[in-house]
């Protein structure tokens, strides 16, 4: 049976969803109402997830079960793009402000931009990458990856994650353990493979890969400077 609390907060939960959907159904329909939906690019996304009860866990953390880290995102430009057109690949907030410069025509940044105190050092070009050949349906890139990053002063340690079309490795600073995820063969996260023995060479790969995409854009991404 269903927890009747679980149940109360998804019903809200989707509410919200509904409530969110009604609004920006009101604002396409004024791109409509005065002939500006083929001149406007509408792009939809998230920050977060929410844990509603899946695996014990409520909130946005701190954790990245799938449902926590993996957001909707819905673009919408009629004419250019066709609807109804899904990608299950993995993309990456960063390659909205790429993609953004793309649609406008706009020459995406080559080479190190310049330091500011929010980003000191960018040793590669722009990160992220246009999904403008995606979103046209030009082509349909597989074997991207994601950094998911937390860092909070009350957790006493951060917390990296490396998503993949397949996997989901995460690692707490400080902590000998972690989580490896196979979704291909465990898509509700249920069984973590971080200790065994059969699965330490996919492990130690992606804890590489993780430190190497770390490495990549650690003083590249602006730091949090503030909270709310």
């Amino acid at each position: 049976a269903t927890d009747p609390y679980r149940a109360e907060c998804a019903a809200h939960y989707y509410g919200l969803i509904e409530m969110l959907d009604h609004h920006v159904g009101r604002i396409l329909e004024a791109l409509r109402r005065n002939r500006l939906e083929e001149d406007t690019v509408v792009m939809f996304v998230s920050d977060h997830g929410e844990a509603l009860g899946d695996h014990g866990m409520w909130g946005k953390g701190p954790y990245h079960y799938d449902g926590v880290i993996r957001v909707s995102c819905t673009v919408a430009w009629p004419g250019r793009f066709k609807a109804g057109r899904t990608h299950a690949g993995v993309i990456s907030t960063l390659d909205f402000a790429p993609t953004v410069l793309d649609i406008a025509g706009v020459p995406i940044p080559q080479g190190p931009l310049p330091r500011t105190p929010e980003a000191p050092g960018m040793p590669r070009p722009w990160p992220g990458r246009s999904l403008v050949p995606v979103l046209t349906g030009e082509s349909q890139p597989t074997g991207a990856t994601a950094l998911v990053e937390q860092d909070e002063d009350y957790l006493g340690f951060r917390i990296r994650t490396l998503a993949t079309d397949r996997y989901r490795l995460t690692a707490y600073s400080g902590r000998p353990f972690g989580e490896l995820v196979d979704f291909h063969e465990d898509p509700h996260e249920y069984r973590n493979l971080w200790d065994e023995a059969g699965r330490r060479r996919l492990r130690d790969e992606l804890r590489l890969e993780l430190l190497d995409k770390i490495m990549d854009t650690d003083r590249a991404l602006p730091r949090q400077l503030c909270r709310s």
